[in-house]
């Protein structure tokens, strides 16, 4: 059973991770100017990092 909540856990990590490293990307690859790009980088990372908490507590709820 440890090892489903490990797999279930590695898999949620990386899911988080790739789509950060994603709309990284995209946000790169966007004709836009510093200034915009910048903002839109911060506000962005905000999101998924405030979205990724959620997901953590939800998953750490859910084993407890």
């Amino acid at each position: 059973m440890s090892q489903d909540n490990n797999l279930a856990k590695g898999f949620l990590i990386g899911f988080l991770a790739g789509g950060a490293v994603g709309a990284v990307v995209a946000l790169l690859t966007a004709p836009k100017s510093g200034k915009e790009l910048r903002a839109d980088i911060k506000m962005k990372s905000e999101e998924y990092l405030d979205e990724a908490e959620d997901l953590l507590d939800d998953a750490e709820d859910a084993i407890d």
